[in-house]
């Protein structure tokens, strides 16, 4: 039988084998199909990916929001909700990880702002928990993303604090958790 198959497979033609008389499909064209649960790691890497889009993105994707590092979220949390495109004529503002509970592709993962539309929520974590929880990162981590006094360490004031200037600290994060690949064999013979 293992010949049958080998020869098959060399003629690529499809293999079905027979057990008690049922057909059962080559398993190798099944398993390749089955798709592998993502890990933590990968997660925390896809996550971070999006954050740093968004962040480099955020006028294009939330052109309604100020971006405002020293607020949550200000505004009425249903204008963005319902596609209101005059939000940032009346004040509406967001920080990065209060931008991030508001984006679509985050909201479908679970972090999304509290009933009040003013604080970001992860599996009943709020705040920078929140942030760190959802995005797989430390606490402390979480803080130097999201928390302005930790820019303020930097030299960054204010209005100082872009998306773009946030987007630098998500990509130090990606390098950081990206693996390393291995390098060759360092034992080579001479």
């Amino acid at each position: 039988m293992q010949t049958t198959i080998k020869k098959a497979r060399a003629k690529k033609e499809a293999v079905t084998l027979s057990i008690a008389g049922v057909n059962v499909p080559d398993i190798s064209k099944v398993l390749k199909k089955v798709k592998r649960p993502e890990t933590l790691a990968e997660t925390r890497l896809r996550r971070l990916k999006k954050l740093r889009y968004l962040m480099l993105n955020h006028d294009k994707i939330f052109p309604q929001i100020d971006f405002d590092l020293n607020t949550w979220w200000d505004g009425d949390s249903d204008e963005l909700q319902h596609g209101s495109t005059n939000a940032k004529d009346c004040g509406t503002a967001a920080c990065a990880l209060g931008s991030a509970a508001c984006y679509k592709p985050f909201i479908e993962e679970g972090l999304h702002l509290d009933e009040r539309g003013h604080e970001p929520v992860y599996k009943g974590t709020t705040d920078w928990s929140a942030g760190g929880q959802f995005f797989g990162i430390t606490y402390e981590e979480s803080l130097y993303l999201f928390e302005p006094d930790k820019y303020e360490e930097d030299g960054y004031w204010g209005r100082d604090i872009t998306p773009e200037v946030v987007a630098e600290r998500v990509s130090w994060l990606i390098k950081k958790y990206t693996p390393k690949k291995p390098k060759g064999d360092t034992h080579a013979s001479k």
